[in-house]
This record gives C-alpha cells, structure tokens and sequence, in this order.
C-alpha cells in the first residue's frame, strides 16, 4: 500500500529541485462508461493520468460531480487515490463541502486518511474554520471527526476571554474547545487574569482539559485559590479543579507532608515560593525562590 500511495504525491510534488529523480513515464485517458481503475468507477469522461508501467492512477479530473468516500466532490476537481481506491489528495473547486467546512478554487490542498477522512489542509490563503481565522501557509490539521486539532493564528482573535497570539499554534479537543493556545496580552479564564509567556520556546500559554477546566496558565495578577494567596507565576490545576502548582504570593507556613505515614514538616515560605500538592491538598514539595 505504501509504495502506491505515495505515487500520487510524488509526481504531485515533482519540481526542479527533484529534477535527479528518475521520471515515471505515465499517460492520459479518458474514461469510458463502465470503465474501472484501481477499484474507482470514475464518471464517464473524466481525465485520468496512469503510471504507464503498472496503469496506477497517479491523478483525476471530474467530469461531473462525483460521491467518493462519503464526500461530494464537484466537476473539475483535481485528486489522487491511495491503492485501496480511497480518496487521498483533493484540490478543491468553488464551493466544494467537506464535512461542515466550504473550500473556494486555489484555497487549499486536502489530505485524506486511508479511510477517506479529511487529515489536513494546506492552505494557499487565510481561512476562517469553525469561528477562527487561520493563517496561509501553514497546515491545518483535522481529528477523524472532521473538526480542526491544530492550526495557526492568522491575526489576533478574541475567543472566550483569550486573546490569541497571531501567528501561533492553537490546538483543540474534538469537540471544537481549545486545549493549548499562546496569548498575546491579558486574558481572562473564570476569575483568574492570565497572560502569555515572552519565552518563544514554550509551545503554549493556557492549557486546558477536555472537560473544559483549566490545566495551566500564568497569573498576572494575585488569586486566592483553595486557600491560597497565588502570586503572579505559573500555576497548575488538577482535572477536578484542584490547585497542583502554584506561585506563592504572599509570606506563609507551609505544612509538608509528601507521605501520609510521615509526620507534617512546618516550613516557613516566602512570596515567591513553588509549593506543589496532592489532590488531597496536601503540599507534597516546596522550593525557594531565594
């Protein structure tokens, strides 16, 4: 399967800068009624181009529109098929639907699975997908459901208290909510003020978890969280909401107590301290920040 399916993206990816690879000779014909290749019945009249040697179909042009793998795909588009005969690569005409997204002419080139699910989109222009604007050049990337796992940030965008960082990755869960993203100024999740990290080698600012909770953030300003007075820092969560790391903000005793057959250990802290804790609320570690 491997060697045929990279066939079509081989020849689709052919450029000067390739031009020492040996060439495949291949032909053009025009299907006739009844006619099959490689296990597709492609409409009468469609233009196919085959790998001479084996008659693999390395591309085809529509001649009307054409139901593959669950998708209608329109009159004059231009694809590629893995060896099972499932859809592989798409460019798209006007007002081409895959699944709930609309691509124009010469917006994208569509990557499917082996099982005709869409995997990604290279986009040729600035998209707007599921209420976010994505940036062109870069590829846009798709879970088996159809909707978007990651992405690019075209512009700064404002999206349930976040402000997202253009040009930056955002990655979400398959229910359309957003499980990583960079911010590009203060932002606001429940009542926390968060704000994004200058470092440009973490990946991402706020983190989330698929039920919705926050993960990790950085505090901009101070918070009491399950008695805590939080400092400006990074901050960690548990998925039921539990604090797990945090910034301490103001002087304070801590009680260690990492094992609950060893005797609590009072420590005086300082403002600035990282405390982390068990689910329990027990302080399992403590570090200086002097």
């Amino acid at each position: 399967m491997k060697l045929f399916s990279l066939i079509p993206l081989f020849i689709f990816s052919l450029s000067t800068a390739h031009a020492h690879r040996p060439y495949i000779p291949t032909h053009q014909v025009t299907v006739k009624k009844g006619d099959i290749h490689q296990g597709v019945q492609f409409p009468e009249g469609s233009i196919l181009t085959l790998i001479s040697s084996s008659g693999v179909v390395a591309s085809a042009t529509l001649s009307r529109d054409f139901k593959m793998n669950g998708h209608l795909l329109k009159q004059g588009s231009a694809l590629s098929i893995w060896s099972n005969g499932a859809l592989f690569e798409l460019s798209p005409v006007s007002g081409q639907k895959i699944g709930d997204i609309e691509f124009q002419a010469g917006e994208a080139s569509l990557r499917f699975t082996s099982n005709g699910a869409l995997e990604s989109a290279s986009l040729h222009a600035d998209k707007e997908v599921h209420g976010y604007r994505f940036a062109k050049n870069m590829n846009l990337e798709f879970h088996p459901n159809g909707k978007v796992s990651r992405g690019y940030i075209a512009e700064e965008q404002l999206k349930s208290g976040l402000k997202l960082k253009a040009n930056s990755e955002i990655r979400f869960f398959p229910t359309e909510q957003i499980q990583a993203a960079k911010l590009s100024g203060e932002s606001t999740v429940g009542n926390y003020k968060i704000k994004g990290d200058l470092n440009p080698a973490n990946a991402s600012d706020v983190e989330f978890y698929p039920n919705g909770r926050l993960k990790a953030a950085i505090l901009s300003q101070h918070a009491e969280i399950d008695g805590y007075r939080c400092g400006p820092g990074n901050i960690v969560f548990f998925e039921s909401g539990k604090i797990k790391e945090l910034t301490l903000g103001e002087d304070r005793v801590v009680k260690l107590h990492p094992y609950l057959d060893q005797s609590i250990i009072e420590k005086p802290a300082r403002r600035g301290d990282r405390i982390n804790l068990s689910e329990d609320g027990r302080v399992m570690g403590w570090s200086s920040s002097r």
